[in-house]
């Protein structure tokens, strides 16, 4: 077994890394040889969590840190993200705002990457609760949830006729009971449709199999609270600068999502196999 090393020192919580034993480790592949991945990018399409919404320096949402932990391996070097997140957008679907470039962030800014070649990226789209919202009025919610897998499963598809070969697919964070029930009385049970979305990307095989629920959530498919309640804005943020919203993860919730996803041994596939090789270790 692989462990990312320095954990504490790049500041991470202490009982965050016990107390996520199986997600601060990374199985080693059978590769007697270290990646280069400067010549690549690793391309993250997500919302307004992944564009650090909570977090203010020098606190950073967990692309930035997935990246860091990568980067920590003895065999990895040169990781470089690419974060086309965007608050207040869906992946496939027009977002809150209804307009470009916040709608369709797939659709919009993959042809920025073909510089690169499509080949060498890896893309990892976490879908997040805007999928289970926009254009739902009136529908169920088990139609929600299919309508955003649908969504999901076309922004998929996008990539890989783009030539992207590794896409990885993260299951959609949850919120707390107290942002859940304030929903509930607007007629949409947020984590149901969360639940249901979830179920149905494991069953079709999109989420990876060592991460069949999101991280954030605890047994009944809510939001632990604990990595919720210390969002933080910069100086001049039209927010309070200490709250919680019940939606957006704080520190601890993206090192905890960091954690989690640089351990997922599809990830680390997709590197060694898009990343240039380097001299055979001994």
């Amino acid at each position: 077994m692989l462990q990312f090393g320095s954990l504490g020192a790049v500041g991470f919580r202490s009982d965050i890394q016990t107390g996520a034993s199986a997600a601060v480790t990374a199985r080693r592949l059978a590769t007697p040889y270290s990646v280069d991945c400067s010549a690549t990018r690793l391309v993250v399409f997500g919302n307004s969590i992944e564009s650090s919404l909570g977090v203010a320096p020098p606190d950073l949402p967990w692309p930035s840190l997935t990246t860091s932990l990568l980067n920590s391996l003895p065999d990895v070097q040169g990781v470089t993200l690419a974060n086309e997140s965007v608050a207040g957008s869906a992946i496939v679907s027009p977002g809150v705002f209804g307009a470009p470039p916040m709608s369709s962030t797939v659709q919009q800014r993959l042809p920025a990457y073909a510089r690169f070649g499509y080949r060498n990226l890896t893309v990892v789209i976490h879908p997040s609760i805007i999928e289970l919202q926009v254009q739902t009025d009136g529908l169920t919610d088990e139609a929600a949830a299919k309508r955003a897998l649908g969504g999901v499963i076309q922004a998929k598809q996008r990539l890989t006729d783009a030539g992207v070969r590794f896409v990885l697919v993260l299951p959609t964070a949850p919120v707390t009971d107290t942002m859940n029930t304030t929903s509930k009385t607007r007629g949409v049970n947020l984590n149901r449709r969360v639940q249901l979305l979830n179920s149905a990307m494991a069953t079709a095989g999109m989420t990876p199999t060592a991460m069949p629920t999101n991280p954030l959530s605890d047994s009944l498919g809510m939001g632990i609270p604990r990595y919720f309640d210390n969002l933080r804005f910069p100086p001049g943020y039209p927010f309070p600068t200490t709250s919680s919203d019940g939606q957006h993860p704080d520190r601890d919730g993206h090192q905890r999502l960091a954690l989690s996803v640089a351990s997922q041994p599809d990830l680390r596939t997709a590197l060694f196999s898009t990343c240039r090789r380097l001299v055979a270790t001994p």
